[in-house]
């Protein structure tokens, strides 16, 4: 495997997404950077004061204006009288004056600080009208909203006019521009997208001392898709982002780094230690990452506890796959007192979680897992068999193949649905041998090999089936193949050697034969496949969805 193959393998065993980090700028507000109103004529000085303390007064605590001396106004002087404007003097607590910058306080109102900002209609043409009067932070702003990063109805996204901002505020030597700039040429789905300039103003922002920016650049030369793959100068960067700047999200991928050892000496030890400070900084994954490590105990002592805990702490931040975990913690009781209604709480979370990435697996686990709660009951909670069969179902279509067992078995049996549905449960079972599971290959290995419920007798597909089965270890495959109690070294081969199916009678008199299949939970597979003859057949037409699903597998 290449460097960047392990490297990408590295990172989306941990992360949902390889893409340049765009946690630009998440709390940046017009107040973020002083305001420079020495640059600005007299007659449009007093407008920019109180436009930017409206604009600011719900979202910052306080905001600064640098007003030292200057030819163009007289700012120094008639700030206070400005702030008494009947427009912001209820905003305002008090004021002081230190080294030609007067900083405003602001009254603690009820608004949240935390909140997304309210970009009315008023709000956003506040914000047009002093970008085009020259505030960099209002620039910056109008920027984020013609790139979506900001989202408004006021705007419609258009890359180039964010663009165009951007770079007024890069000009103007911003970091924050840089930074935005290098974060619009790496929008691969842009007309303006662009690696190397996106690298350019990166690298800029990094040198300016942004740890996001570090990250990113460090990101590009890590995975060696967008740049030139530079393992020994995304370490450096990534060190430098999380040393010197306190970025959680580096360490995290720091901790990864040395834990598969891709770029540096393998140490899961080291590696816990960056989870450690990554954790402490706030980063959900470095919890998570850290919390397996615990739970393993793999290079330090495992500790279900703690593990737990790191759990519940990246669960409540809304880290889905801790929830997960949380939830499974809480339903066996690993780590934590046993509790399903806590269990059945921490998988609901999940289960509605949104998500079009079909490799996030545990979303329909988690249905699955609901299921099971609803079927059998729990707490003060009696058995709901119609929001059993709607987790089981949703869990089914979210690719899940036990659920999809399951569902056929409830359909064969007439079990928490309306009626036995055979042809339903067939739809189920081979769907959930299209998603590699054993049992479903095994059954159909059955199908095949008796030509039963319509599909036509095939030794050599039915010997197909039992293999993929038997490769899994699924006993009844191997027994069905004639393999017994093998050392495991040799079972893969002997497996393979095996090219023609071993006839019935054979492994019945070594006493190889397996029992009719069996699902979890102990019952038959398929309950029919003893009661027909050899060769019998269940009619099923042409279009039927489940004759649609034989023809694309064979």
């Amino acid at each position: 495997m290449s460097s960047r193959s392990a490297v990408n393998k590295t990172l989306s065993s941990f992360y949902e997404t390889q893409n340049i980090s765009n946690d630009l700028l998440p709390n940046f507000t017009i107040a973020s950077n002083p305001i420079d109103l020495q640059k600005f004529s007299n007659d449009v000085t007093k407008k920019i004061t109180i436009k930017c303390i409206k604009l600011s007064s719900n979202k910052s605590d306080s905001i600064k204006f640098v007003c030292g001396k200057s030819n163009k106004n007289n700012s120094r002087k008639e700030l206070v009288e400005w702030i008494k404007d009947e427009e912001i003097a209820n905003l305002i607590e008090n004021y002081e004056f230190k080294l030609g910058v007067y900083e405003i306080f602001f009254k603690k109102l009820n608004e949240d600080k935390n909140s997304k900002e309210n970009f009315t209609k008023e709000n956003v043409d506040n914000i047009k009208e002093l970008a085009e009067l020259g505030v960099t932070s209002a620039q910056l702003i109008l920027g984020l909203l013609y790139a979506k990063y900001i989202e408004s109805a006021e705007t419609e996204q258009d890359d180039n006019k964010a663009l165009e901002w951007f770079k007024k505020c890069s000009d103007q030597g911003l970091v924050e521009g840089n930074l935005c700039l290098g974060y619009i040429y790496s929008k691969e789905k842009s007309s303006i997208y662009d690696p190397k300039e996106a690298l350019v103003y990166y690298t800029k922002a990094a040198d300016q001392g942004n740890g996001v920016a570090m990250r990113n650049s460090a990101i590009m030369y890590l995975v060696g898709e967008q740049t030139n793959q530079n393992l020994k100068d995304s370490i450096k960067l990534f060190r430098k982002a999380h040393n010197q700047c306190g970025d959680g999200v580096s360490g995290n991928i720091l901790g990864i780094l040395y834990q598969n050892g891709v770029g540096i000496p393998k140490d899961v030890y080291e590696a816990a230690k960056y989870y450690r400070k990554a954790s402490d900084l706030g980063d959900v994954n470095a919890k998570f990452n850290l919390g397996l490590l615990y739970l393993s105990g793999e290079s330090i002592k495992k500790d279900e506890v703690e593990a737990v805990k790191l759990f519940k702490e990246a669960a409540e931040k809304g880290f889905a796959r801790a929830q997960m975990l949380l939830a499974n913690a809480y339903e066996n009781g690993q780590g934590i007192e046993k509790s399903d209604e806590k269990a059945f709480e921490w998988y609901s979370k999940v289960a509605e979680y949104k998500d079009a990435n079909p490799v996030i697996t545990y979303v329909g686990d988690s249905q699955f897992c609901l299921a099971k709660l609803c079927e059998k009951g729990f707490g003060t909670k009696e058995k709901d068999s119609e929001k059993a069969l709607y987790w089981y179902t949703r869990s089914a279509e979210s690719g899940n193949s036990m659920a999809q067992v399951t569902l056929g078995d409830m359909y064969r049996n007439g079990r928490g649905v309306d009626g036995i549905d055979e042809q339903k449960a067939l739809i189920w079972y081979i769907k959930a041998a299209k998603h590699d599971h054993y049992q479903a290959q095994f059954s159909l290995g059955e199908l095949y090999e008796k030509g039963l419920l319509g599909v036509k007798k095939d030794e050599e597909k039915s010997l197909q089936w039992y293999k993929k089965s038997a490769r899994q270890g699924y006993i009844m495959a191997l027994l069905r193949l004639g393999i017994g109690s093998e050392p495991p070294e040799y079972i893969h081969r002997k497996i393979e050697m095996i090219t023609k199916l071993p006839p019935v009678k054979e492994l019945e008199k070594d006493g190889k034969a397996p029992e009719p299949t069996m699902i979890e939970g102990g019952d038959e597979f398929f309950e029919k496949l003893d009661n027909l003859k050899d060769g019998e057949k269940l009619e099923i037409n042409e279009s039927d969805e489940a004759n649609g699903l034989f023809k694309s597998l064979n």
